[in-house]
């Protein structure tokens, strides 16, 4: 659980040095648009189409609304990047301390023991870091001017880009979280 929320906090905040304003600054901090122009076409080419996804989003949304992807694109990409990251750390500190899960204390949570098991606990944290509760007038603001996404957003769209959380739960096409993978982004 700690990897899915603190680890993906901090992989989300070191993902900014990368999302589509960091980018623009070298390793002495100033502003200097280093990478290659073709770095660049491949990056824009990935970010419009993670964009599309929360362009696309209307779930828990007033009648009308969108998510505005070039206000919160900083955002989802880190929260896709801090995701990605907390993930591989996670996966890598099962290996070197021979971790197996241990039955869990929660029924929601599946039968314990096996690697799904321990990434749907993972999942569980990420999850678990963006519950909210909008009154419908400060949805509305949020999404005019805040440069985050909604957090029911930001709890489903990026794990729908991480082959991982298909085989955690089980999901299938069809089903409402189901992403094509041809569709799933990877930025980082």
């Amino acid at each position: 659980v700690n990897f899915g929320s603190i680890g993906a906090v901090i992989g989300h905040e070191m993902t900014h040095g990368f999302d589509d304003e960091g980018r623009l600054y070298d390793a002495e901090g100033k502003l200097n648009d280093w990478w290659t122009p073709a770095d660049t076409a491949e990056f824009t080419k990935r970010a419009d189409q993670y964009g599309e996804q929360f362009a696309k989003f209307t779930s828990g949304l007033p009648e009308g609304m969108h998510i505005r992807p070039q206000l919160t694109m900083g955002e989802n990409i880190a929260d896709l990047g801090g995701l990605t990251i907390a993930y591989e750390a996670w996966q890598m500190w099962q290996t070197k301390n021979s971790y197996t899960p241990q039955p869990p204390m929660l029924e929601e949570y599946g039968s314990g023991g096996s690697q799904s098991e321990g990434d749907r606990r993972f999942f569980a944290g990420w999850a678990q870091i963006w519950q909210s509760k909008y009154r419908p007038s400060e949805l509305i603001n949020a999404l005019t001017t805040d440069r985050h996404s909604p957090g029911f957003a930001r709890a489903t769209i990026p794990v729908q880009n991480l082959g991982a959380w298909y085989a955690a739960y089980g999901v299938k096409p069809g089903e409402g979280l189901f992403l094509d993978a041809a569709e799933r982004v990877v930025i980082w």
